[in-house]
């Protein structure tokens, strides 16, 4: 009980953090630290997100929007507002 009362204190979406981090927090657990070796190899940074079920979702719709803004990325922003309105109809169909 002591868990989910503190998720549900957590922020949606975090702030930035160095990947090194992650490395300290796995150091004693082999199997997560090798993937967390891969990851900093790629990234630099990470965020953590409120884990409740929809933080894949929220996640991946972060980095999305994200990318469209610092990018400034006119054909992706376009592209997803047309399937943010596309899924409107497809919601109500499946009585959502």
């Amino acid at each position: 009980m002591i868990r989910l009362e503190m998720e549900a204190e957590s922020p949606l979406i975090g702030d930035l953090y160095d990947l090194a981090f992650l490395l300290d927090e796995f150091l004693n657990n082999p199997g997560f630290y090798v993937k967390v070796q891969n990851l900093h190899q790629k990234y630099e940074k990470y965020r953590k997100t409120r884990r409740d079920g929809s933080c894949f979702y929220r996640a991946l719709a972060f980095c999305i929007f994200e990318a469209i803004y610092i990018k400034n990325d006119k054909a992706l922003k376009e592209k997803m507002i047309k399937k943010l309105k596309d899924s409107k109809d497809f919601l109500i169909k499946a009585k959502f």
